[in-house]
């Protein structure tokens, strides 16, 4: 796994501005492609995936505590965050880590909009009508609560609650979605709203999709 991270971020780096080590799902994983990544001398952020328990814990069942541990150094990194997880895993994640973690490291979040066992707002198993009358379509792999206006709360939420510097979307999540997000934390730093600091950016790769989109 060493081997493979360091060739991934060698090949990489010449052409990167910032290597984002995502969707790490165990803490052995983030901790050897945070080193491969350091070696480069670029910009690190390292990303964790949470359980669907929503619980402060990894895919894998370690805390984010024991993932932060086990990172070779924080020295060189730049942020920590959580993608491709529910904003419900987000929001308890995030307090967690910005606890055990310098000050100077941002952090931040990209969740995803799928729906699982865990999610409110899903799909029944039945489905819904087709458009062949009295079909039954496959349900939606997609959360219906999860509105653009739904997630630009939430992640406007982890910005004045958690202090996120860094907020975006991942799988489900669409170019409306990042355009309603993106509107509200400008909002946000328009209007000095408390507990908002102006310092929060969308993250830079769905927030050109979304540019492009529209």
């Amino acid at each position: 796994m060493a081997r493979d991270y360091t060739t991934i971020a060698g090949a990489i780096a010449p052409h990167s501005d910032v290597l984002v080590c995502e969707t790490m799902s165990r803490a052995d994983e983030a901790a050897a492609a945070c080193k491969a990544a350091l070696e480069t001398g670029k910009k690190v952020w390292v990303s964790w995936t949470l359980s669907e328990e929503a619980d402060g814990t990894l895919i894998s069942g370690e805390t984010i505590e024991e993932a932060v541990a086990a990172l070779p150094t924080l020295d060189g990194v730049d942020a920590l965050l959580f993608n491709c997880s529910s904003i419900e895993a987000v929001d308890a994640g995030l307090p967690r880590l910005r606890a055990c973690i310098p000050d100077r490291i941002k952090i931040g979040a990209y969740a995803n909009g799928f729906h699982t066992v865990k999610s409110e707002g899903t799909d029944s198993a039945a489905g819904a009508l087709s458009d062949k009358e009295g079909e039954k379509a496959a349900p939606s792999e997609y959360r219906k609560d999860l509105t653009p206006e739904a997630y630009a709360q939430a992640g406007a939420g982890w910005v004045k609650k958690h202090g996120a510097c860094i907020v975006g979307g991942c799988c489900g999540i669409f170019p409306e979605h990042i355009k309603a997000l993106s509107d509200l934390i400008n909002k946000m730093e328009v209007e000095g709203v408390e507990g908002y600091g102006g310092e929060s950016e969308v993250a830079e790769r769905p927030a050109k999709l979304a540019r492009r989109q529209q």
